[in-house]
């Protein structure tokens, strides 16, 4: 069965509402490729894309060579960027607050000790 992008990214925002996180579906006019949501609270602001997750009969999701770009340029000017291919990643991201090495282009996400 294939799991949309879509279900992925509503269920994770309507679980980070009920925990008091603000969000916005990130749109900046000609920009295609950034990420495409902003998540606040308490002063932290976290930007996650978030992309299909692999299933049995489905690829995951990628990142397009403009997404990983714009991610790069983010994580650089000292933004929170996430991947999250899972509505589990993303409650881990916001819940526990992550630690992202900015050179992985694989965007591992560990839990800040």
């Amino acid at each position: 069965m294939k799991i949309l992008e879509s279900k992925v990214e509503d269920t994770a925002c309507r679980w980070a509402k009920e925990q008091g996180w603000k969000h916005r579906k990130y749109k900046t006019p000609n920009h295609r490729s950034s990420p495409d949501r902003i998540f606040m609270k308490e002063g932290r602001v976290v930007f996650i894309e978030f992309k299909r997750p692999k299933t049995d009969e489905h690829q995951a999701g990628k990142l397009s060579p403009g997404q990983e770009k714009e991610i790069k340029s983010l994580r650089e000017a000292g933004m929170e960027v996430h991947v999250c291919f899972s509505v589990q990643e993303a409650k881990e991201v916001l819940q526990y607050g992550a630690k992202v090495d900015l050179h992985d282009p694989t965007n591992e996400v560990t839990k800040c000790s």
